[in-house]
């Protein structure tokens, strides 16, 4: 099962509320204090940190099936990107009659360490920068007058 939740307005700002007041240990659903373990405490405050921010939230469960498209949607990249992928044997797929199928956890595992690859380059970018001593000082901004518009005036 997949599922994708965009927020609203109202749920975004019903996010923020309450993300801000999410309590440790017993949660009240319709006056019932429900024990909430920590691992899904942590869990609904990400989910309702990304709601508040007003990004998309998926849900996959193990037994998620994507489409190509579906995954692209997922992985934030185009679907010629996830053929190209599933081609190469990087995302693995299988067929149903003849189209493909990616298992929703194979996605996420890619997303993953895709991430945790972009995380390490951009630190180690940041580290080069520091050594540079670039980071803590950037160079200062040409003037306004630098720029000009396409008919050569200023902006």
């Amino acid at each position: 099962m997949s599922q994708t939740h965009t927020p609203d307005p109202i749920t975004i700002d019903a996010a923020r509320a309450i993300s801000t007041n999410l309590p440790e240990g017993d949660l009240s659903i319709a006056g019932v204090a429900t024990p909430l373990p920590p691992t899904v405490t942590e869990m609904l405050r990400q989910i309702l940190s990304a709601l508040a921010a007003g990004e998309p939230v998926v849900i996959i469960t193990p037994e998620t099936i994507l489409t190509p498209n579906e995954a692209a949607e997922f992985l934030g990249v185009s679907r010629g990107f996830v053929t190209k992928l599933m081609d190469e044997g990087t995302l693995p797929y299988h067929h149903v009659g003849t189209h493909r199928r990616i298992p929703g956890a194979a996605a996420a595992i890619y997303k993953s360490r895709q991430t945790a690859v972009a995380k390490a380059a951009m630190d180690e970018l940041v580290r080069i920068s520091e050594e540079m001593g670039d980071y803590a000082n950037p160079p200062p901004l040409p003037p306004k007058s630098a720029f000009k518009n396409s008919s050569g005036r200023d902006t």
